[in-house]
């Protein structure tokens, strides 16, 4: 598990947890890169953001990963600046 992912506030509708889901996932040119697109879900209200993100990993020879692309601060930010009935 990474230390570096964004930290999610609560849904501003109704307070549930909010994560991030996977969508969908393809190779990217290669066998060695995979792409994963995602979007930030309350799991208690089902509430979504508007923007979805795209983290792209390169695997490379030696074992090593390798990040591309990766918009998850982009994608939390968004959602943390959402307000609701909560705000």
């Amino acid at each position: 598990m990474c230390d570096d992912t964004p930290r999610l506030s609560d849904c501003p509708f109704c307070g549930g947890k909010a994560r991030f889901m996977i969508t969908g996932h393809n190779d990217v040119g290669s066998l060695s890169s995979v792409a994963y697109d995602y979007k930030i879900v309350c799991s208690k209200c089902g509430a979504t953001n508007n923007k979805s993100g795209l983290t792209v990993f390169l695997f490379e020879q030696d074992g090593s990963v390798g990040v591309i692309q990766d918009d998850r601060w982009k994608v939390a930010n968004t959602w943390n600046k959402r307000e609701g009935k909560n705000s």
